[in-house]
């Protein structure tokens, strides 16, 4: 998802129904070109916070890794046209 730089915003997670599930409880803001990554609640787990008790996931962050490479072969340019970062 790509969200304005410089601007206060708050999320939560919700079910497949559209109720909200986990709210986030603080607003954040992104400085232009930042990336923020979430990486599961309460970063890597052994377990599943499922219940009952199931395997952790074991997917991983394909679309993450593809945005990233397009963002940094294909944007860079756009994005840090003002010089305050070099290739």
């Amino acid at each position: 998802m790509f969200v304005p730089a410089r601007r206060a915003l708050a999320w939560h997670s919700t079910s497949p129904s559209g109720t909200p599930v986990v709210r986030e409880r603080y607003w954040i803001s992104f400085q232009p070109g930042e990336i923020h990554a979430c990486d599961g609640c309460h970063g890597v787990n052994q377990e599943n916070q499922a219940t009952p008790p199931s395997p952790p996931a074991q997917n991983t962050s394909i679309a993450l890794r593809a945005l990233l490479s397009r963002w940094r072969d294909k944007q860079i340019d756009l994005i840090f046209t003002d010089g305050l970062e070099t290739r």
